[in-house]
């Protein structure tokens, strides 16, 4: 309320006086309180407008406040007079009132990017060229770096006499609707330039949209398209599909990857895959459809055209499974007939070694029995004659002591051929003598030294077992003395639950690589061969390592629980 202030009267009658003098001090003093009276009552009713200009500007500011939008306040300078907590909230800074000018903003973009300056700015404008600028969209960036869109509608203020006191500018945020726009120009974008027919279409089948790969399949342009029903492309035989269709969108079905045939406007008809989705409207209805059309004629082509390939392949593998079953029943015949004759390889092999160490064993005892009882008896008879032949000339007693050291070796070489054909030691005194005998007459002949590593106590092992792992003895020391040129030998004889081994090794060259095949047991060798089928029908195995720095044959034979080979 404003300030009552007392107020000055005149009084109605003034008392006559007799004087002229006090007459006309009486007019000037009336003329005076009347004036002051004058001036007491213009600045009563300035007073008024002032009090009442204040309010307005109180509820002007409070209504600005209460908006919802950016607004702030200039002078005509275009310094800020005042802002409203939402233009606070959109710049993301507090201004400073009568410093700021322009704008609330912090930095300013023009929307291609390139930077605008604050007095360039719509409001700038319109205060120093009292020119309104509506429509302006720009960019601005806060004190963290965001930025957002905004358009500005600036206004001036002009006082009585139409001279411009100040500006109002009201920000809208756009940024919502900018990346709405984006999106919806991406999407036209991406609509525009799929390979696939995309149509849009209401809930009556009546079609809203039709793009560009939709005229280059369907052969309609758009102007042609949009309007008609959408049965402008579908065949009268698919008819029913339309309303299967819309019967499932109008419940928010979405129906994917349909195959089916629609017609182009020349007649033809395309294979085609359907994918249609509802189309909803702010409220969730459904009120249309898009639908995504691809041309799959080529692939259905291929379809056939690879059904119809796998068709004449089944057939082909039918016919190559009957032959292959005929070829393979034929083979499994061969097979078991050379399997057949393999065993009886096998039982003749088996059968001529036996014979073999038969021969051996006969030959052995007939040097033994027969020549070797003859060269006895020949060198009793050359002692005889040395005795009687006391007294005869010394060439004579000479030639009798040479013929009696012939005999001697003589007799000696076929003991020593008898032992090796089939040495008496392995049957009457078993593997362990043996080796031990043939190792020691060995390093003699060959000067090869043999180191022998063997169980102090060797039990005797079946003759089964005995005279094959001798036989491979025998032929690796051979073979080292003829071929390997090694100074040393190894020999070790080891046997553990259920099993002996003999092992021999040297230092020498190795087999050459043209012989590599021997080893593998790929070709036909008598000896080693010889050895692998004989260990084999024994249930053993011969395994050969051969280097540049020597080769070790490792045999080794399974014993039965009763003839097992003790080691303590």
């Amino acid at each position: 309320m404003a300030e009552t202030r007392p107020r000055f009267t005149i009084p109605s009658q003034v008392p006559p006086r007799d004087m002229s003098v006090e007459s006309r001090n009486s007019d000037e003093l009336l003329a005076k309180l009347t004036s002051l009276h004058r001036q007491t009552e213009k600045h009563d009713e300035l007073l008024d407008v002032y009090q009442t200009l204040h309010e307005s500007e109180r509820r002007f500011r409070e209504m600005i406040d209460a908006l919802p939008a950016a607004i702030y306040t200039t002078d005509a300078e275009g310094r800020l007079t005042h802002f409203n907590s939402a233009a606070v909230k959109l710049s993301g800074r507090t201004p400073e009132l009568g410093t700021d000018q322009w704008c609330v903003t912090w930095k300013l973009f023009w929307p291609d990017g390139t930077r605008m300056k604050h007095d360039e700015c719509p409001m700038a404008v319109a205060l120093k060229e009292g020119r309104i600028q509506d429509g302006v969209e720009a960019i601005a960036e806060r004190p963290d770096g965001t930025r957002f869109w905004f358009t500005p509608y600036p206004r001036l203020l002009r006082d009585e006499e139409g001279r411009i006191v100040g500006g109002i500018n009201v920000l809208l945020d756009i940024t919502d609707r900018k990346g709405a726009e984006n999106a919806n120009n991406l999407l036209a974008a991406i609509v525009d330039c799929s390979d696939d027919a995309i149509v849009s279409k209401s809930l009556d089948g009546i079609i809203t949209s039709w793009n560009k790969s939709a005229e280059r399949l369907f052969g309609y342009t758009a102007e042609e398209a949009i309007g008609q029903h959408i049965t402008l492309i579908v065949p009268q035989d698919r008819l029913y599909e339309e309303t299967t269709i819309i019967g499932r969108l109008r419940q928010g079905e979405r129906i994917d990857h349909f195959e089916t045939i629609r017609s182009r406007k020349d007649g033809a008809l395309l294979d085609v895959s359907l994918t249609i989705s509802p189309v909803r409207d702010s409220a969730g209805r459904v009120v249309g459809a898009s639908k995504v059309a691809r041309d799959i004629t080529e692939r259905k082509r291929a379809e056939q055209a690879l059904r119809e390939s796998e068709e004449r392949a089944r057939t082909l593998a039918e016919r190559l499974e009957a032959e292959v079953r005929k070829r393979t029943e034929e083979l499994e015949r061969r097979n078991a007939e050379m399997l057949e004759q393999a065993g009886q390889l096998r039982t003749l092999s088996n059968r001529l070694m036996q014979l073999q160490d038969d021969e051996r064993r006969r030959i052995a005892r007939e040097l033994h029995d027969s020549v070797g009882q003859d060269l006895a008896a020949l060198s009793m008879c050359l002692e005889g004659a040395k005795r009687v032949a006391r007294g005869t000339p010394e060439t004579a007693v000479q030639k009798l002591d040479e013929a009696c050291e012939i005999v001697d070796r003589c007799s000696s070489d076929i003991r020593t051929l008898s032992h090796l054909l089939h040495p008496p030691l392995l049957e009457e005194l078993g593997l362990a003598s043996a080796i031990q005998w043939y190792v020691e007459g060995f390093a003699s002949r060959s000067r090869i030294e043999v180191n022998l590593q063997m169980p102090p106590r060797f039990k005797r092992l079946d003759s089964s077992v005995e005279l094959p792992l001798f036989r491979v003895l025998q032929e690796c020391l051979t073979n080292i003395h003829r071929h390997s040129e090694s100074k040393t030998a190894t020999v070790k004889v080891e046997a553990d639950e259920g099993r002996v081994s003999l092992e021999i090794s040297d230092r020498g060259k190795g087999f050459p690589k043209r012989d590599s095949t021997l080893i593998s047991g790929k070709r036909s060798g008598v000896g080693i061969n010889g050895m692998r089928e004989r260990l084999k029908d024994l249930g053993g195995t011969l395994e050969i390592h051969s280097t540049n720095q020597g080769t070790t044959v490792r045999a080794e034979i399974p014993v039965r629980g009763d003839a097992r080979a003790a080691t303590n």
